[in-house]
């Protein structure tokens, strides 16, 4: 038993340094070992959709963060993948669900309120995004994304004085910010007219 401990581990780490090197496929092998020593580890099946969601074979992926959910309810961060693949299959609903329960295990993840966000603005439901992007800047301030983004939905509802405003403080943070950049640029023209 405890050589296969020991096997299970190898594989594992191996996979994981493959995987930062972002040698999908070849990690892909090497939790496939490390999990048929081990079915029952959590980190294993979690880290193996990881390598299926980066290769887009995003069903796959569901499998493994399903078979680690399975083993454990309360994995927040299988929740939060889960609910990024659904995204990435534009199945909204069903990534807005995921965010959810990531959100009951963990409700001061201030990354699963911004991400729960952008789905509900996805889904035009723009006050809801704007209310999980205001969450998401209690728990983290300088969260210069979003402030980008509740701006970008106050600018939808025409409400662009505090658009303007959220633009300016995430450019106050990040100087450099990309959207918060285009989207005062495209504000002040609509104000222009």
């Amino acid at each position: 038993m405890g050589n296969n401990n020991s096997n299970q581990n190898e594989w594992f780490e191996k996979a994981k340094e493959l995987l930062r090197l972002d040698k999908f496929e070849e990690a892909l092998q090497f939790f496939e070992r490390a999990s048929e020593i081990d079915p029952t580890d959590k980190e294993i099946w979690y880290e193996k959709g990881s390598c299926f969601e980066s290769l887009e074979m995003y069903e796959e992926a569901l499998q493994c963060f399903n078979r680690a959910l399975d083993i454990d309810p309360l994995f927040q961060e299988a929740w939060m993948r889960k609910a990024s693949v659904f995204l990435d299959l534009h199945k909204l609903f069903n990534s807005l669900e995921c965010y959810e329960k990531a959100l009951e295990i963990d409700p001061l993840d201030s990354t699963s309120w911004f991400l729960k966000g952008v789905v509900l603005q996805f889904l035009e439901r723009h006050e809801n995004a704007i209310e999980c992007y205001d969450k998401a800047l209690e728990i983290d301030p300088s969260d210069a994304d979003a402030l980008s983004f509740k701006g970008y939905n106050l600018e939808l509802l025409n409400h662009y004085d505090e658009a303007i405003e959220c633009f300016e403080s995430a450019l106050e943070i990040d100087p450099h910010h990309p959207y918060a950049e285009i989207r005062m640029r495209i504000i002040s023209r609509k104000l222009e007219f």
